[in-house]
Protein backbone atom coordinates (compact mmCIF):
# COMPACT_ATOMS: atom_id res chain seq x y z
CA UNK A 1 0.00 0.00 0.00
CA UNK A 2 2.76 2.54 0.85
CA UNK A 3 4.81 1.92 -2.71
CA UNK A 4 1.18 2.68 -4.26
CA UNK A 5 0.79 5.60 -2.88
CA UNK A 6 4.25 6.98 -3.36
CA UNK A 7 3.84 5.87 -7.12
CA UNK A 8 0.74 8.34 -6.79
CA UNK A 9 2.70 11.19 -6.36
CA UNK A 10 5.34 10.55 -8.53
CA UNK A 11 3.34 10.00 -11.13
CA UNK A 12 2.23 13.90 -10.44
CA UNK A 13 5.35 15.17 -10.17
CA UNK A 14 7.79 13.38 -12.22
CA UNK A 15 7.53 13.20 -16.18
CA UNK A 16 8.17 9.52 -17.48
CA UNK A 17 9.58 7.73 -20.03
CA UNK A 18 10.38 4.30 -20.52
CA UNK A 19 10.08 3.68 -17.11
CA UNK A 20 12.06 6.59 -15.52
CA UNK A 21 11.82 9.70 -14.17
CA UNK A 22 14.33 12.19 -12.80
CA UNK A 23 14.13 15.75 -11.19
CA UNK A 24 17.07 17.84 -10.40
CA UNK A 25 17.62 20.69 -8.54
CA UNK A 26 20.84 22.99 -8.79
CA UNK A 27 22.67 22.91 -5.42
CA UNK A 28 25.79 24.80 -4.49
CA UNK A 29 27.23 22.73 -1.32
CA UNK A 30 30.74 23.02 -0.12
CA UNK A 31 31.60 19.96 2.41
CA UNK A 32 34.77 18.33 3.94
CA UNK A 33 34.88 14.62 4.16
CA UNK A 34 34.89 13.24 7.70
CA UNK A 35 35.09 9.99 6.55
CA UNK A 36 36.14 7.41 3.38
CA UNK A 37 33.40 7.36 0.90
CA UNK A 38 33.59 5.62 -2.43
CA UNK A 39 36.29 7.92 -4.55
CA UNK A 40 37.03 10.83 -1.18
CA UNK A 41 39.13 10.39 0.94
CA UNK A 42 38.52 11.86 4.78
CA UNK A 43 39.87 15.51 4.84
CA UNK A 44 39.06 15.74 1.06
CA UNK A 45 37.11 18.93 -0.21
CA UNK A 46 34.04 18.73 -2.45
CA UNK A 47 31.76 20.91 -4.15
CA UNK A 48 28.48 19.51 -4.75
CA UNK A 49 26.84 20.96 -7.74
CA UNK A 50 22.92 19.25 -7.94
CA UNK A 51 20.60 16.61 -6.20
CA UNK A 52 18.85 14.15 -8.21
CA UNK A 53 15.95 12.01 -7.49
CA UNK A 54 16.18 9.27 -9.77
CA UNK A 55 12.87 7.09 -9.70
CA UNK A 56 12.58 3.64 -11.75
CA UNK A 57 9.08 1.81 -12.08
CA UNK A 58 9.19 -2.50 -12.91
CA UNK A 59 7.08 -3.59 -14.77
CA UNK A 60 4.84 -4.58 -11.74
CA UNK A 61 4.34 -0.44 -10.99
CA UNK A 62 6.83 -0.35 -8.05
CA UNK A 63 9.11 2.28 -7.60
CA UNK A 64 12.36 2.29 -6.54
CA UNK A 65 14.03 5.78 -5.82
CA UNK A 66 17.39 7.71 -4.90
CA UNK A 67 18.44 10.51 -4.26
CA UNK A 68 22.05 11.29 -5.29
CA UNK A 69 24.11 14.29 -4.56
CA UNK A 70 26.16 15.04 -7.63
CA UNK A 71 30.00 16.69 -7.26
CA UNK A 72 31.60 19.23 -9.65
CA UNK A 73 33.22 16.38 -11.23
CA UNK A 74 29.74 14.23 -11.71
CA UNK A 75 30.55 11.89 -9.45
CA UNK A 76 26.86 10.53 -7.79
CA UNK A 77 26.38 9.72 -3.94
CA UNK A 78 23.78 8.52 -2.85
CA UNK A 79 21.81 10.42 0.30
CA UNK A 80 20.90 7.77 3.49
CA UNK A 81 20.32 7.78 7.14
CA UNK A 82 23.88 8.76 7.94
CA UNK A 83 24.63 11.60 5.66
CA UNK A 84 24.94 14.20 8.38
CA UNK A 85 27.80 12.04 9.80
CA UNK A 86 30.04 12.17 6.30
CA UNK A 87 29.96 15.69 5.49
CA UNK A 88 30.97 18.68 7.19
CA UNK A 89 29.59 21.26 5.58
CA UNK A 90 30.12 24.94 4.81
CA UNK A 91 27.49 27.44 4.93
CA UNK A 92 28.01 31.32 3.28
CA UNK A 93 23.92 31.68 3.46
CA UNK A 94 20.56 30.96 4.66
CA UNK A 95 19.51 28.75 1.34
CA UNK A 96 22.82 26.74 1.37
CA UNK A 97 21.47 25.75 5.14
CA UNK A 98 18.33 24.48 4.80
CA UNK A 99 19.25 22.68 1.63
CA UNK A 100 21.90 21.06 4.20
CA UNK A 101 19.29 20.02 6.79
CA UNK A 102 17.24 18.85 4.17
CA UNK A 103 19.73 16.60 2.78
CA UNK A 104 21.06 15.39 6.00
CA UNK A 105 17.73 15.11 8.03
CA UNK A 106 14.58 15.21 5.51
CA UNK A 107 15.77 13.02 2.39
CA UNK A 108 15.94 9.78 4.55
CA UNK A 109 12.39 9.66 5.35
CA UNK A 110 10.90 10.09 1.95
CA UNK A 111 13.10 7.03 0.92
CA UNK A 112 11.21 5.07 4.14
CA UNK A 113 8.06 6.21 4.52
CA UNK A 114 7.49 7.69 0.44
CA UNK A 115 6.06 11.73 0.54
CA UNK A 116 3.02 10.83 1.81
CA UNK A 117 0.47 12.64 -0.26
CA UNK A 118 -2.80 11.84 0.97
CA UNK A 119 -1.49 12.63 4.88
CA UNK A 120 -0.18 15.95 3.77
CA UNK A 121 -3.09 16.78 2.36
CA UNK A 122 -5.07 16.56 4.90
CA UNK A 123 -2.72 17.83 7.51
CA UNK A 124 -2.93 20.83 5.38
CA UNK A 125 -6.45 21.02 5.31
CA UNK A 126 -6.77 20.44 9.00
CA UNK A 127 -4.58 23.71 9.70
CA UNK A 128 -6.32 25.54 6.74
CA UNK A 129 -9.49 24.89 8.60
CA UNK A 130 -8.25 25.96 12.41
CA UNK A 131 -7.02 28.97 10.62
CA UNK A 132 -10.53 29.84 8.91
CA UNK A 133 -11.85 29.68 12.11
CA UNK A 134 -9.60 31.60 14.12
CA UNK A 135 -10.59 34.10 11.90
CA UNK A 136 -14.12 33.45 11.53
CA UNK A 137 -14.60 33.46 15.39
CA UNK A 138 -12.95 36.85 16.19
CA UNK A 139 -9.56 35.40 18.12
CA UNK A 140 -7.23 37.04 15.27
CA UNK A 141 -5.60 40.16 16.36
CA UNK A 142 -5.26 42.54 13.89
CA UNK A 143 -2.60 44.71 13.61
CA UNK A 144 -0.95 45.15 9.11
CA UNK A 145 1.80 47.22 10.06
CA UNK A 146 2.93 44.84 12.75
CA UNK A 147 1.78 41.56 10.42
CA UNK A 148 4.09 43.30 7.00
CA UNK A 149 7.11 43.07 9.91
CA UNK A 150 7.29 40.04 10.73
CA UNK A 151 6.78 38.44 7.22
CA UNK A 152 10.05 40.72 6.78
CA UNK A 153 12.15 38.80 9.23
CA UNK A 154 10.01 35.59 8.26
CA UNK A 155 10.96 35.98 4.62
CA UNK A 156 14.65 36.63 5.85
CA UNK A 157 14.89 32.69 7.80
CA UNK A 158 12.52 31.14 5.00
CA UNK A 159 14.41 29.32 2.35
CA UNK A 160 13.33 30.44 -1.41
CA UNK A 161 13.03 26.40 -2.15
CA UNK A 162 12.39 23.29 -0.37
CA UNK A 163 14.78 20.12 -2.06
CA UNK A 164 12.34 17.84 -1.11
CA UNK A 165 9.88 19.10 -3.71
CA UNK A 166 7.32 21.29 -0.45
CA UNK A 167 6.45 24.74 -1.26
CA UNK A 168 7.89 27.23 0.62
CA UNK A 169 5.36 29.40 0.94
CA UNK A 170 4.84 31.26 4.26
CA UNK A 171 1.22 33.29 5.53
CA UNK A 172 0.94 35.02 8.98
CA UNK A 173 -1.75 35.11 11.64
CA UNK A 174 -1.66 36.97 14.75
CA UNK A 175 -3.40 35.76 17.57
CA UNK A 176 -5.62 36.59 20.64
CA UNK A 177 -3.69 34.55 23.26
CA UNK A 178 -1.89 35.20 26.99
CA UNK A 179 0.15 31.96 26.69
CA UNK A 180 3.35 32.60 24.95
CA UNK A 181 3.35 30.49 21.77
CA UNK A 182 4.17 30.41 18.28
CA UNK A 183 3.48 27.64 15.72
CA UNK A 184 4.55 26.90 12.22
CA UNK A 185 1.76 24.60 10.76
CA UNK A 186 1.92 21.90 7.77
CA UNK A 187 0.76 24.19 5.36
CA UNK A 188 3.47 27.42 6.20
CA UNK A 189 1.04 29.47 8.32
CA UNK A 190 2.97 30.75 11.07
CA UNK A 191 0.80 31.42 14.14
CA UNK A 192 2.12 34.08 16.51
CA UNK A 193 0.20 35.69 19.34
CA UNK A 194 0.13 38.46 21.68
CA UNK A 195 1.12 36.49 24.94
CA UNK A 196 4.33 36.27 22.97
CA UNK A 197 4.83 39.36 21.58
CA UNK A 198 4.27 41.37 24.58
CA UNK A 199 7.61 39.38 26.12
CA UNK A 200 9.94 39.83 23.72
CA UNK A 201 12.16 42.90 23.70
CA UNK A 202 14.28 43.24 20.52
CA UNK A 203 14.01 42.06 17.24
CA UNK A 204 16.64 39.31 17.87
CA UNK A 205 14.91 37.23 20.06
CA UNK A 206 11.39 37.28 17.56
CA UNK A 207 14.04 36.31 14.69
CA UNK A 208 14.81 33.58 16.79
CA UNK A 209 11.62 31.88 17.70
CA UNK A 210 10.50 32.70 14.11
CA UNK A 211 13.52 30.53 13.22
CA UNK A 212 12.90 28.08 15.67
CA UNK A 213 9.81 27.80 14.36
CA UNK A 214 10.55 27.21 10.71
CA UNK A 215 13.09 24.48 11.64
CA UNK A 216 10.14 22.69 12.84
CA UNK A 217 8.47 22.57 9.85
CA UNK A 218 11.26 22.75 6.94
CA UNK A 219 12.60 19.62 9.41
CA UNK A 220 9.34 17.85 8.27
CA UNK A 221 9.18 16.94 12.39
CA UNK A 222 5.36 16.92 12.26
CA UNK A 223 4.88 14.31 9.45
CA UNK A 224 7.30 12.21 11.44
CA UNK A 225 5.50 12.91 14.48
CA UNK A 226 2.21 11.48 12.87
CA UNK A 227 3.84 8.68 11.39
CA UNK A 228 4.86 7.93 15.14
CA UNK A 229 1.31 8.07 16.48
CA UNK A 230 -0.69 5.20 17.28
CA UNK A 231 -3.42 6.40 16.04
CA UNK A 232 -5.15 9.53 14.59
CA UNK A 233 -9.06 10.66 14.67
CA UNK A 234 -11.16 10.41 11.76
CA UNK A 235 -11.18 14.15 10.13
CA UNK A 236 -14.70 14.40 10.69
CA UNK A 237 -15.30 13.22 14.22
CA UNK A 238 -12.05 15.24 15.28
CA UNK A 239 -13.84 18.78 14.18
CA UNK A 240 -17.09 18.47 14.81
CA UNK A 241 -15.79 17.88 18.46
CA UNK A 242 -13.03 21.26 17.86
CA UNK A 243 -15.75 23.92 16.27
CA UNK A 244 -18.17 23.38 19.44
CA UNK A 245 -15.49 24.44 21.83
CA UNK A 246 -14.51 27.50 19.03
CA UNK A 247 -17.91 28.62 18.67
CA UNK A 248 -17.94 29.30 22.58
CA UNK A 249 -14.33 31.06 22.90
CA UNK A 250 -15.72 33.02 19.64
CA UNK A 251 -19.11 34.07 21.31
CA UNK A 252 -17.05 34.74 24.79
CA UNK A 253 -14.78 37.31 22.68
CA UNK A 254 -17.45 39.06 20.78
CA UNK A 255 -19.54 39.53 23.94
CA UNK A 256 -15.97 40.83 25.90
CA UNK A 257 -15.43 43.45 22.53
CA UNK A 258 -18.52 44.78 23.63
CA UNK A 259 -17.40 46.29 26.58
CA UNK A 260 -16.54 49.51 26.29
CA UNK A 261 -14.18 50.05 28.81
CA UNK A 262 -11.85 47.60 27.41
CA UNK A 263 -12.60 47.09 23.62
CA UNK A 264 -11.34 43.99 21.86
CA UNK A 265 -10.75 42.15 25.13
CA UNK A 266 -10.41 38.31 25.17
CA UNK A 267 -11.69 37.01 28.82
CA UNK A 268 -9.96 34.46 31.04
CA UNK A 269 -11.73 32.18 30.44
CA UNK A 270 -11.98 32.98 26.41
CA UNK A 271 -8.19 32.59 26.70
CA UNK A 272 -8.16 29.04 28.30
CA UNK A 273 -10.67 27.46 26.16
CA UNK A 274 -8.55 29.23 23.22
CA UNK A 275 -5.59 27.39 24.70
CA UNK A 276 -6.93 24.34 24.79
CA UNK A 277 -8.42 24.38 21.48
CA UNK A 278 -4.73 25.12 20.25
CA UNK A 279 -3.41 22.03 22.03
CA UNK A 280 -5.39 19.53 20.34
CA UNK A 281 -4.87 21.03 16.70
CA UNK A 282 -1.14 21.03 18.03
CA UNK A 283 -1.36 17.49 18.86
CA UNK A 284 -3.43 16.18 15.62
CA UNK A 285 -0.65 17.69 13.11
CA UNK A 286 2.32 16.28 14.88
CA UNK A 287 3.39 19.72 16.90
CA UNK A 288 3.81 18.05 20.25
CA UNK A 289 7.74 17.69 19.51
CA UNK A 290 10.45 15.35 21.23
CA UNK A 291 13.02 17.10 23.37
CA UNK A 292 15.63 15.67 20.50
CA UNK A 293 13.48 17.48 18.15
CA UNK A 294 13.50 20.51 20.60
CA UNK A 295 17.25 20.84 20.41
CA UNK A 296 17.47 20.26 16.81
CA UNK A 297 15.34 22.92 16.13
CA UNK A 298 17.14 25.07 18.93
CA UNK A 299 20.87 24.32 17.53
CA UNK A 300 19.31 25.11 13.59
CA UNK A 301 17.88 28.19 15.11
CA UNK A 302 21.50 29.11 16.64
CA UNK A 303 22.75 29.26 13.23
CA UNK A 304 20.39 31.05 11.47
CA UNK A 305 21.10 33.46 13.85
CA UNK A 306 24.76 33.69 13.42
CA UNK A 307 24.02 33.62 9.59
CA UNK A 308 21.80 36.39 9.85
CA UNK A 309 24.13 38.54 11.86
CA UNK A 310 21.71 38.20 15.18
CA UNK A 311 22.66 37.64 18.65
CA UNK A 312 23.45 34.02 18.96
CA UNK A 313 21.86 34.35 22.86
CA UNK A 314 18.32 35.65 21.13
CA UNK A 315 16.56 32.40 21.87
CA UNK A 316 17.98 31.53 24.95
CA UNK A 317 16.78 35.38 26.29
CA UNK A 318 13.57 34.68 24.74
CA UNK A 319 12.14 32.06 26.27
CA UNK A 320 14.22 33.31 29.86
CA UNK A 321 11.15 36.13 29.68
CA UNK A 322 9.10 33.18 28.93
CA UNK A 323 9.98 32.04 31.94
CA UNK A 324 10.19 34.86 33.81
CA UNK A 325 6.35 35.80 32.86
CA UNK A 326 5.00 31.96 34.41
CA UNK A 327 7.12 32.42 37.52
CA UNK A 328 5.99 35.41 38.28
CA UNK A 329 2.47 35.00 37.98
CA UNK A 330 1.62 30.90 38.51
CA UNK A 331 3.02 30.68 42.28
CA UNK A 332 6.77 30.29 41.08
CA UNK A 333 6.26 27.33 38.78
CA UNK A 334 9.00 27.72 36.12
CA UNK A 335 7.25 26.99 32.64
CA UNK A 336 9.54 26.97 29.32
CA UNK A 337 7.18 27.32 26.72
CA UNK A 338 7.91 23.71 24.31
CA UNK A 339 11.84 24.73 25.17
CA UNK A 340 14.22 22.35 26.47
CA UNK A 341 15.94 25.95 27.96
CA UNK A 342 19.33 25.69 29.34
CA UNK A 343 19.89 28.44 32.15
CA UNK A 344 23.25 27.57 31.83
CA UNK A 345 23.25 30.34 28.27
CA UNK A 346 23.99 33.72 28.65
CA UNK A 347 20.64 35.63 29.25
CA UNK A 348 21.46 39.16 28.95
CA UNK A 349 19.90 41.10 26.16
CA UNK A 350 19.53 44.76 25.80
CA UNK A 351 15.45 46.25 25.55
CA UNK A 352 15.60 47.63 21.71
CA UNK A 353 12.93 50.53 22.56
CA UNK A 354 12.33 50.61 17.87
CA UNK A 355 10.94 46.75 18.66
CA UNK A 356 8.72 47.44 21.73
CA UNK A 357 7.04 50.38 19.53
CA UNK A 358 6.51 47.89 16.63
CA UNK A 359 4.78 45.50 19.04
CA UNK A 360 2.97 47.89 21.70
CA UNK A 361 -0.53 47.02 20.00
CA UNK A 362 0.37 43.50 21.45
CA UNK A 363 1.44 44.83 24.14
CA UNK A 364 -1.94 46.32 24.99
CA UNK A 365 -3.65 43.03 24.20
CA UNK A 366 -1.76 40.95 26.76
CA UNK A 367 -1.85 43.62 28.97
CA UNK A 368 -5.93 43.41 28.77
CA UNK A 369 -5.65 39.77 29.03
CA UNK A 370 -4.07 40.43 32.62
CA UNK A 371 -6.59 42.86 33.11
CA UNK A 372 -9.51 40.41 32.76
CA UNK A 373 -7.56 37.84 35.01
CA UNK A 374 -7.01 40.44 37.70
CA UNK A 375 -3.51 40.54 37.66
CA UNK A 376 -3.44 44.24 37.94
CA UNK A 377 0.39 44.74 38.64
CA UNK A 378 1.41 42.69 35.79
CA UNK A 379 -1.16 44.91 33.81
CA UNK A 380 0.41 47.83 34.82
CA UNK A 381 3.93 46.73 33.72
CA UNK A 382 2.98 45.80 30.70
CA UNK A 383 1.22 49.79 30.21
CA UNK A 384 3.80 51.19 31.33
CA UNK A 385 6.64 49.51 28.67
CA UNK A 386 4.10 51.54 25.94
CA UNK A 387 4.08 54.60 28.70
CA UNK A 388 7.66 54.68 28.46
CA UNK A 389 7.89 54.15 24.35
CA UNK A 390 5.59 57.11 24.02
CA UNK A 391 3.42 54.86 21.99
CA UNK A 392 0.48 54.50 24.63
CA UNK A 393 -2.75 54.58 23.40
CA UNK A 394 -6.11 55.87 25.04
CA UNK A 395 -6.95 52.92 26.06
CA UNK A 396 -3.53 51.97 27.67
CA UNK A 397 -4.04 55.16 30.06
CA UNK A 398 -7.67 54.26 30.88
CA UNK A 399 -6.57 50.68 31.48
CA UNK A 400 -4.36 51.74 33.87
CA UNK A 401 -6.27 54.39 35.74
CA UNK A 402 -8.72 51.14 36.04
CA UNK A 403 -5.76 49.23 37.59
CA UNK A 404 -4.89 52.04 40.30
CA UNK A 405 -8.73 52.08 41.35
CA UNK A 406 -8.26 48.65 42.32
CA UNK A 407 -4.73 48.39 43.93
CA UNK A 408 -4.89 51.79 46.02
CA UNK A 409 -7.35 54.82 46.94
CA UNK A 410 -4.82 57.39 48.57
CA UNK A 411 -4.82 60.99 47.65
CA UNK A 412 -1.47 60.28 45.18
CA UNK A 413 -2.77 57.61 43.55
CA UNK A 414 -6.52 59.40 42.52
CA UNK A 415 -4.12 62.44 41.10
CA UNK A 416 -2.35 60.17 39.04
CA UNK A 417 -5.78 58.44 37.70
CA UNK A 418 -7.23 61.72 36.90
CA UNK A 419 -3.67 62.96 35.13
CA UNK A 420 -4.05 59.33 33.19
CA UNK A 421 -7.73 60.22 31.75
CA UNK A 422 -5.78 63.50 31.12
CA UNK A 423 -3.35 61.90 28.54
CA UNK A 424 -6.13 59.62 27.28
CA UNK A 425 -8.71 62.69 27.05
CA UNK A 426 -5.90 64.76 24.99
CA UNK A 427 -5.52 61.66 22.22
CA UNK A 428 -8.96 61.52 21.94
CA UNK A 429 -12.34 61.33 23.59
CA UNK A 430 -13.13 57.85 25.38
CA UNK A 431 -16.45 58.41 26.84
CA UNK A 432 -15.13 55.22 29.16
CA UNK A 433 -13.12 57.94 30.48
CA UNK A 434 -15.96 60.05 32.06
CA UNK A 435 -17.02 57.26 34.45
CA UNK A 436 -13.48 56.59 35.85
CA UNK A 437 -13.33 60.54 36.08
CA UNK A 438 -17.15 60.61 38.22
CA UNK A 439 -15.65 57.62 40.27
CA UNK A 440 -12.49 59.27 41.18
CA UNK A 441 -14.25 62.88 42.30
CA UNK A 442 -16.11 60.65 44.69
CA UNK A 443 -13.42 58.78 46.10
CA UNK A 444 -11.91 62.52 46.81
CA UNK A 445 -15.25 63.66 48.30
CA UNK A 446 -15.75 65.91 45.18
CA UNK A 447 -19.36 65.08 45.61
CA UNK A 448 -20.41 68.36 43.41
CA UNK A 449 -17.86 67.98 40.48
CA UNK A 450 -18.94 64.45 40.72
CA UNK A 451 -22.47 65.69 39.73
CA UNK A 452 -21.51 68.11 36.97
CA UNK A 453 -19.66 65.03 35.52
CA UNK A 454 -22.87 62.72 35.73
CA UNK A 455 -24.96 65.04 33.59
CA UNK A 456 -22.29 65.99 31.16
CA UNK A 457 -21.88 61.97 30.99
CA UNK A 458 -25.76 61.35 30.40
CA UNK A 459 -25.74 63.72 27.78
CA UNK A 460 -23.04 62.34 25.80
CA UNK A 461 -23.96 58.90 25.78
CA UNK A 462 -28.06 59.43 25.38
CA UNK A 463 -25.92 61.54 22.06
CA UNK A 464 -24.58 57.97 20.98
CA UNK A 465 -28.02 56.53 19.96
CA UNK A 466 -27.66 57.59 16.39
CA UNK A 467 -23.67 56.18 15.83
CA UNK A 468 -23.72 54.13 12.80
CA UNK A 469 -23.40 50.31 13.41
CA UNK A 470 -20.76 49.95 11.16
CA UNK A 471 -18.43 50.98 12.86
CA UNK A 472 -18.92 47.77 15.16
CA UNK A 473 -17.37 44.47 13.01
CA UNK A 474 -20.49 42.62 13.76
CA UNK A 475 -23.81 42.97 14.69
CA UNK A 476 -23.28 41.08 17.93
CA UNK A 477 -21.00 44.22 18.74
CA UNK A 478 -23.58 46.52 18.42
CA UNK A 479 -25.95 44.54 20.18
CA UNK A 480 -23.37 44.74 23.20
CA UNK A 481 -22.82 48.13 22.91
CA UNK A 482 -25.97 49.22 22.39
CA UNK A 483 -26.87 47.19 26.11
CA UNK A 484 -23.96 49.07 27.28
CA UNK A 485 -25.11 52.32 26.78
CA UNK A 486 -28.72 52.03 28.21
CA UNK A 487 -27.14 50.59 31.39
CA UNK A 488 -24.77 53.74 31.35
CA UNK A 489 -27.40 55.84 31.30
CA UNK A 490 -29.58 54.20 33.70
CA UNK A 491 -26.74 54.09 36.19
CA UNK A 492 -25.63 57.75 35.95
CA UNK A 493 -29.32 58.85 36.62
CA UNK A 494 -29.48 56.54 39.85
CA UNK A 495 -26.44 57.53 41.05
CA UNK A 496 -27.57 61.34 40.57
CA UNK A 497 -30.23 60.23 42.43
CA UNK A 498 -28.33 59.05 45.12
CA UNK A 499 -25.86 62.01 45.37
CA UNK A 500 -28.87 64.37 45.55
CA UNK A 501 -29.49 62.24 49.30
CA UNK A 502 -26.19 62.22 50.05
CA UNK A 503 -25.71 65.97 49.73
CA UNK A 504 -28.99 66.78 52.34
CA UNK A 505 -31.51 66.86 49.74
CA UNK A 506 -35.06 65.71 51.87
CA UNK A 507 -37.12 64.83 48.44
CA UNK A 508 -35.61 62.88 45.69
CA UNK A 509 -34.15 64.38 42.91
CA UNK A 510 -36.67 64.84 39.79
CA UNK A 511 -36.11 62.73 36.81
CA UNK A 512 -35.92 65.60 34.79
CA UNK A 513 -32.62 66.86 36.70
CA UNK A 514 -31.52 63.90 36.34
CA UNK A 515 -30.88 64.25 32.93
CA UNK A 516 -34.00 63.25 30.88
Amino acid sequence: MKHFKFLILLLSVFSLSSGFAQTTFDVDLRATMLKNMKKLKQGTSVNFKSLTYETVFNEFSKAEQKFLLIDQNGDKLEINRNFDNTFDFQYHDVQEFWDGMIINKVIWNLQKNGFQPELRKEMEEDALGYVREIQSHGLEFEDPYLESYIYGLALKIMPKRLLDGRSPQINILLQQSSTPHCGVYPNGTIILNTGLLSVLHSEDELVAVLARGIAYFVLDHSILNVNLAEQRARRAEFWSALLTGITAVGEGVAAASGNYYTPGLATVGVAALSSEIGKKIVKRLGMEYTYEQKKEAETVAGKILELLGYDKNALSAALTNIDKLHYQEYNNTIYAESSGYSDSLDQSMKRDVAFEQMVSFAVTNQAMLKYADRRFARCVKFLDQNIENHVATAEDYILKAKCLLAMSNTEESNREILDLLAEAKAIGQPVSADRIEIIVNLRMNQREKAVALLKDYINKLSGMGGVSTDIYKTELLWKYNSEFVGQEIAWARKMLIKLHGMMGAEAPMPIAAAGV
